[in-house]
């Protein structure tokens, strides 16, 4: 609704307030058709159409939403000024009502002049009927003759004629209350874009009401949301931090993984570097069997005493023959290579065949004649696929001679998984020489680690070829 529509409507409720205006005037309650029960404004709408300032539409709708036009407001203010009810209004409320008709003083003045030019028009018409008659009451008094009926007869077609005339005009006088009818009906339609407007701007005051009343928890939630981006700033700041030091830890491990990389290589070619010397050695203690073995021979030979002279013819003397040194017994061969699959007893569970892992070796059994023993020594390196752990295992060992040999030894090493841990390590097992060249073996490898895995036990069944 615009302004000047809500000033029309100001001034024409304090008008209503003001005079008193009609409610006793109007007995009978009206009802709209677009105005349903329980409505917040009906008697508002029932006490201004009491008063006959706004009587609604002739479709019986009061149409509470449309704007009121200056047309229709100089129409309420015209039916205020000829009901005679401002003479009950002080002076203050005169000058409130003043000032709407001046507003709309043209209006009205249109409205004012159309009623009174109905009035006067009725009033002539009256006038003129009255005077008719009289003179008919004049002539059924008058005494009948011939000459006197001519004049009556002609009197009464100039009245006939007359009356014609005046009902012409009153028929055209409905006309014009009928055309003044239609006019106020399209003022009215001409206003229902104002009064479209006027509902959208009632609206946009009552969001722009809501939206002060929210102001201060808007506020407040926005404070609330700044805050909690400050604290996801420190956040993330504090997880920059930590990403950076992840970042230079794995820096760090990778540095340290291609240094554990390097000693891997250099002990595969140390172990490379032992097998040729291991063989090499195998081959000279070959040579050197070989010449034991022609010295003993040799040995033999030289210690047969020669044939006696022959004795005299008498006496005839035979000598006894010498023995030959015992036989020495064949040995197995001294250096192997083997291979084994080791499972640990502890502290993994039982039978959980998934942690074995596979064991290859090579080394001498006979390095040194202790005497009651033999000293010997070996390198093994174990592989466990669960993990990827490779182990490394130098060790001495000491060891017997027969089809069942036992031995002892004691090593120590390093695992290479994804941490290197050092160990120390003792051995027990038995050989079983099978051939000169083959034998199985069996044995257990308690072990101490330094790292994380503490006591462990293992055990590995195996076979070794001699050379």
């Amino acid at each position: 609704m615009s302004t000047r529509s809500r000033k029309f409507t100001a001034l024409l409720v304090t008008a209503a307030l003001l005079t008193g205006f009609g409610v006793s005037q109007v007995a009978q309650q009206l009802s709209f058709k677009d105005i349903p029960a329980g409505h917040w404004a009906t008697s508002a709408v029932q006490y201004i159409t009491q008063t006959g300032l706004i009587t609604g539409f002739a479709d019986n709708s009061f149409r509470g939403k449309q704007n009121l036009t200056r047309y229709e407001a100089a129409t309420i203010f015209s039916r205020l000024l000829r009901s005679n009810a401002l003479k009950n209004v002080d002076e203050e409320g005169r000058a409130l009502i003043a000032k709407g008709i001046g507003e709309v003083k043209v209006e009205m003045d249109r409205v004012r002049n159309d009623f009174t030019k109905l009035e006067q028009s009725d009033a002539g018409q009256t006038a003129r009927l009255s005077a008719l008659e009289g003179q008919i009451r004049n002539l059924s008094r008058a005494p009948t003759d011939t000459g006197s009926n001519a004049q009556t007869v002609n009197a009464i077609n100039i009245l006939e004629a007359r009356l014609k005339t005046l009902e012409d005009r009153a028929v055209l006088s409905a006309q014009q209350e009928a055309r003044l009818t239609t006019l106020e009906t399209r003022v009215g339609a001409l206003g229902a874009v104002e009064r479209r407007v006027g509902g959208l701007e009632a609206q946009v005051d009552t969001l722009g009401k809501r939206f002060g009343d929210n102001t201060s928890e808007y506020g407040a939630r926005l404070r609330t949301l700044e805050s909690d981006a400050q604290g996801n700033t420190a956040q993330t700041r504090g997880l920059a931090e930590r990403l950076q030091n992840v970042e230079s830890n794995a820096k760090t491990t990778a540095t340290q993984a291609n240094g554990l990389a390097g000693r891997v290589q250099n002990l595969e070619s140390d172990t490379q570097t032992n097998a040729a010397q291991t063989k090499g050695l195998a081959g000279r203690l070959t040579a050197l069997e070989g010449r034991v073995t022609s010295l003993d021979e040799r040995a033999a030979t030289a210690v047969t005493p020669p044939p006696a002279a022959p004795p005299p013819s008498r006496v005839t003397v035979t000598a006894a023959p010498t023995p030959a040194p015992p036989t020495r017994p064949a040995e197995p061969a001294n250096f192997y290579i083997g291979a084994s699959l080791a499972y640990p007893l502890y502290p993994m569970p039982m039978f959980d065949l998934t942690r074995s892992s596979y064991s290859g070796m090579i080394g001498a059994q006979r390095l040194m004649n202790l005497g009651f023993t033999n000293l010997g020594a070996r390198i093994s390196v174990d592989y466990m696929p669960v993990g990827g752990v490779f182990t490394i295992n130098p060790a001495l060992t000491f060891s017997g001679d027969g089809l069942f040999s036992p031995y002892l030894g004691v090593g120590g090493g390093v695992m290479l998984g994804s941490s290197t841990d050092f160990f120390v390590n003792g051995l027990a097992g038995f050989d079983v020489n099978l051939l000169n060249w083959a034998a199985l073996f069996a044995e257990l490898d308690p072990r101490y680690s330094f790292g994380a895995n503490g006591f462990s036990l293992n055990t590995r069944v195996g076979f070794k070829i001699r050379f």
